[in-house]
C-alpha cells in the first residue's frame, strides 16, 4: 500500500510550462563563470547567492520604485497578478525553488520592475536625468544587456508584459512632461527589442507576444534563418543578411 501511494504521488519536477534551467553540469564545468550574472541577479537562481549580486539589490528596488512611481502603478495591482500567477510562474524553472510564495512574489516584483524601467530608460536613450539613473554608463550598459541573457538569469516573459500592461492602465493620469503630451507609450516588446536591438542582426520583428518564452530565447529566435516572405510571425528587411559562420567553417578557417 506504502508504495502504491508512493507511485501515485510520483510528479516528474518538469512541467510542460517549463523553461527556465540551470545550465547542465556537464557543460557547467568548463567555464562556470560563463553561466553566473557578472553584475545583476534576475529571477530566483542567483538570487543572495554572491556578494557582487547583492550589491545592486537597492539598485533595482529603486528603478522598480520610479517605474511604478512614474506609471501611477499600484503595488497591490501587481502583486494581486503575481500572487494569482505563482504557481505557473514557479513551474517555469525547472527542479525545486528554495523560496517560498512570499519570497518569490516578492523576487518577481522588483526584478520585473527594475526590468521594465531600465528598458525604459534605454527607449528614451537614457534621457530621465535624476538620482538613480546610475546605470546609464555605455560598459555597464552592455555587462548588464549580457546578464540579462543568461539562461539561469530570467523572469518569465509573459509576467513581464502582463505587468506592463497592467501599468498601461494607470497611464490615464501618466505625466507627459518630459515626453511631450503626443508621445506614443511603446509596448513591452518594443521596450524589449530596443534593449537587445545589438544582438537582433537579422532585423526581425515579432508581432505576437506570446512566442517568448523569455530573453534567453529572444536571443535564439534573433539568430534563428529567415522566415520566407509572407510569413506572420516574423518579417525581416530586404538586406542581405549575413549569419554567424558555424563551429565547423571556424574551424576549417
Amino acid at each position: 500500500m506504502m508504495l502504491r501511494s508512493f507511485l501515485e504521488n510520483a510528479k516528474s519536477f518538469l512541467t510542460k510550462e517549463c523553461c527556465i534551467y540551470t545550465v547542465p553540469l556537464n557543460i557547467r564545468k568548463l567555464n562556470k563563470d560563463a553561466y553566473i550574472p557578472y553584475v545583476v541577479s534576475i529571477g530566483p537562481f542567483h538570487h543572495d547567492t554572491i556578494d557582487r549580486l547583492r550589491d545592486m539589490e537597492s539598485h533595482k528596488v529603486m528603478y522598480c520604485k520610479s517605474f511604478l512611481d512614474r506609471t501611477h502603478t499600484t503595488s497591490e495591482s501587481w502583486i494581486s497578478y503575481i500572487e494569482r500567477e505563482e504557481p505557473k510562474i514557479r513551474s517555469c524553472y525547472s527542479g525545486t525553488l528554495v523560496f517560498d510564495k512570499k519570497k518569490l512574489l516578492q523576487i518577481m516584483f522588483v526584478d520585473c520592475g527594475f526590468i521594465l524601467e531600465l528598458f525604459w530608460r534605454k527607449y528614451y536613450d537614457n534621457g530621465l536625468s535624476d538620482d538613480i539613473n546610475c546605470l546609464s554608463a555605455p560598459w555597464l550598459d552592455n555587462i548588464i544587456a549580457c546578464d540579462l541573457v543568461l539562461l539561469e538569469n530570467q523572469v518569465p516573459f509573459f509576467v513581464l508584459d502582463k505587468l506592463f500592461s497592467i501599468s498601461s492602465k494607470f497611464w490615464t493620469t501618466y505625466e507627459y512632461t518630459t515626453y511631450g503630451p503626443n508621445c506614443n507609450i511603446p509596448s513591452s516588446i518594443e521596450l524589449t527589442y530596443r534593449f537587445f536591438g545589438a544582438f537582433n542582426r537579422s532585423q526581425l520583428t515579432f508581432v505576437n507576444n506570446n512566442k517568448i518564452k523569455h530573453f534567453t530565447d529572444l536571443i535564439r529566435v534573433f539568430h534563428l534563418k529567415l522566415p520566407l516572405r509572407g510569413e506572420e510571425e516574423l518579417s525581416r528587411s530586404d538586406e542581405l543578411l549575413k549569419h554567424l559562420p558555424s563551429a565547423t567553417e571556424l574551424s576549417e578557417a
